[in-house]
């Protein structure tokens, strides 16, 4: 089969570009009357009679220039329709040599159509574009190429499969294990975390697993198993937030505020070997007030001495936290609404704090209040940089 494709394409010898070049002849030979004889009337209207474009430009210009000699602020048209005089002689000139050379040739036009209809035909065949059918041919020739030298070739290529599944088994069981220990230190850090955070008595588990596969790559204990880009493991995050109940998948049955707390304590747990430069939180203040945005504020504020931190929140306990208070706006202006993001003065988050707590117009106890949060804030971050 391989071998009836490759002389096929051989036979057919397509070239990169031949399907469009044969579709344009084509056109312009089954034209070839229509071209020759437009050719001729566009010339005759252009310049090839008593009463064409030309004789009567030429006829104004002459006109205009005695017109110029009298009053020089017509000259600039005079050149202008001297260029127009120039272009219509060149384009006649162009469309006569043209017409000249087109020529109707049925020989020539059948070859062309029936070279035509037998791509489209081997397209049809394959499924398959003219480009799509040259690197076809290069692919078979290839494939053919090592069939010559197959047995060889197999036994080599068995040896090497062999070598890199037992070197791919022996990565996969390294990492398996890595993460293994690694799940069992992170569980009590994300547990531990997420009782500060104001989830209590949750139960956080990571789940390893491997999917069984028959002639799969990799050999775990015996069974052979799915090979993915980053071992054998599927790896799951498990966690039950209320007491009493089975952990289930966190992405299943957590809100988003418990999953930005989540992600939270995660990165606190991490925080030493993650490269991430920016970690965005929003809605990680769902559902929580008093202490617990407190040590939520103070968990990103701990998390900042290692990432830009970037925090939406609503909590003025979060709010108060941040070394830099930037505050979105939306304006309407000529009937259309803009959204603008400013960096706020001392002052201003001092106020926005406030208002935070005590609505749009605070009142000196909420200030005070606002005043306390941020000192606090402060304070807290300089005796963790100590």
């Amino acid at each position: 089969m391989l071998e009836y494709q490759l002389k096929e394409l051989q036979d057919l010898n397509l070239q990169e570009g031949e399907e469009a070049g044969l579709e344009e002849e084509i056109a312009i030979l089954e034209n070839a009357e229509t071209l020759a004889s437009h050719c001729n009337a566009i010339t005759s209207l252009l310049y090839d009679n008593d009463r064409s474009a030309y004789v009567q430009v030429s006829e104004a210009l002459r006109l205009l220039n005695e017109l110029s000699s009298i009053d020089r602020t017509l000259e600039p048209g005079a050149g202008e329709l001297a260029g127009a005089e120039s272009l219509l002689e060149e384009l006649s000139r162009t469309l006569r040599s043209y017409g000249e050379t087109v020529d109707f040739n049925p020989v020539r036009l059948e070859e062309l159509q029936e070279r035509h209809h037998l791509i489209q035909k081997m397209k049809k065949k394959y499924h398959r574009s003219v480009e799509e059918l040259i690197a076809m041919q290069e692919e078979v020739a290839g494939e053919l190429a090592l069939q010559e030298h197959n047995q060889e070739a197999f036994a080599e290529h068995e040896e090497n499969i062999l070598e890199l599944k037992a070197r791919l088994t022996r990565e996969a069981l390294a990492l398996h294990k890595a993460r293994t220990e690694a799940a069992k230190r992170l569980e009590p850090l994300i547990t531990k975390e997420l009782d500060t955070l104001g989830i209590q008595k949750s139960t956080f588990n990571v789940r390893i697993r491997q999917e069984q596969l028959k002639d799969g790559d990799i050999d775990f204990e015996g069974t052979p198993c799915t090979a993915f880009r980053d071992g054998c493991d599927r790896v799951e995050f498990l966690i039950s937030t209320n007491q009493g109940e089975a952990p289930r998948q966190l992405a299943k049955i957590a809100s988003g505020g418990e999953i930005s707390r989540v992600m939270l304590a995660l990165k606190s747990a991490l925080a030493t070997n993650t490269r991430l430069p920016i970690l965005i939180f929003d809605e990680i203040d769902t559902g929580i007030s008093g202490r617990v945005a407190e040590a939520v504020g103070r968990s990103l504020q701990r998390l900042s001495s290692l990432h830009q931190i970037i925090a939406i929140t609503h909590l003025p306990h979060i709010a108060a936290m941040g070394e830099s208070h930037l505050f979105v706006e939306k304006h309407e202006y000529k009937g259309r609404t803009s959204t603008q993001v400013r960096e706020l003065s001392p002052e201003e988050h001092l106020e926005a704090v406030a208002r935070l707590i005590d609505g749009d117009t605070p009142s000196e106890a909420s200030l005070a209040v606002a005043s306390q949060l941020i000192r606090s804030g402060k304070n807290s971050k300089g005796l963790e940089n100590q």
